[in-house]
């Protein structure tokens, strides 16, 4: 996926509702019907994925095999990811492993993990935050349209601990897993297209964040007895189809400032955009 851009730390206004639980669904739905194929797995040292700093001193890098997201959050709150560049992980249906390790800020944060991410930065969102939630989202560029609100679990380890993070994607069935643990899944078909792999990281107004990714590895996946309908990305010529945002549980954004328009240009001058 050719020039998916660098900068994409977004001001938010968060209007989700806050679920007190103790997990999510108490089994998986699809846990017995989802095959792997280890053999295929790739291990990424994030050579390929985005890297840069942006006027708000927001960053992304990698050092010594680690995917450093850097969200600084002046001015309300807000997301930063990056994705990997590889055409190689351009999938649909697979299986991503990630450790990931909160190295600033307090637990009013989340981070995690991204799949079928296109050139708009749609795709599908798996989060967790510092003081122990999950939720599952669907991105759309600007906003982020929540499938599963968050919901609170023991499974994660809050504050500055490390938490494996473990997501199936496979054709409209999407899980996560933490720590080993199942944590909640949801169905839905809107994104049907391979796409990128990201990571991502976000908190409140003036929470600075900052999270270290490590180990990731990404195995493909299909349903069992079912053919593996792995839809190619659009041509980088194509425009991607826009969805319809949910209703409810939807993070608005506000509009950009003159100096967020001007730190964009500069990224854009600088990468590519």
């Amino acid at each position: 996926m050719s020039n998916l851009g660098t900068w994409k730390w977004l001001p938010l206004l968060l209007l989700g509702v806050f679920v007190l639980a103790a997990c999510g669904s108490e089994e998986p739905e699809h846990a017995d019907d989802i095959v792997f194929s280890p053999e295929e797995a790739i291990s990424i040292a994030f050579e390929d994925f985005e890297v840069g700093t942006f006027g708000d001193g927001s960053s992304l890098s990698t050092v010594d095999s680690t995917y450093l997201v850097n969200s600084t959050n002046e001015d309300g709150n807000r997301y930063l990811f990056g994705v990997s560049q590889d055409p190689a992980l351009e999938l649909k249906n697979l299986r991503i492993d990630v450790t990931a390790t909160p190295r600033s800020g307090g637990e009013d944060n989340w981070y995690g993990v991204m799949c079928r991410v296109d050139t708009s930065g749609q795709g599908y969102a798996f989060l967790i935050s510092g003081d122990g939630f999950w939720a599952l989202a669907r991105a759309t560029g600007r906003n982020l349209d929540f499938l599963e609100n968050w919901q609170e679990t023991d499974a994660i380890n809050t504050g500055r601990e490390s938490n494996e993070i473990s997501v199936r994607c496979v054709e409209d069935y999407l899980a996560l897993y933490v720590n080993g643990e199942f944590v909640g899944d949801h169905n839905n078909g809107d994104i049907s297209t391979a796409g990128a792999i990201g990571l991502l990281a976000g908190g409140a107004e003036d929470n600075a964040i900052t999270v270290a990714f490590e180990d990731l590895v990404v195995t493909p996946a299909h349903f069992e007895g079912r053919p593996n309908t792995a839809t190619p990305p659009p041509a980088s010529t194509d425009t991607p189809e826009t969805q319809t945002p949910i209703p409810q549980s939807t993070i608005e954004l506000a509009p950009l400032s003159p100096q967020d328009n001007n730190a964009i240009n500069e990224n854009q001058a600088i990468f590519g955009g």
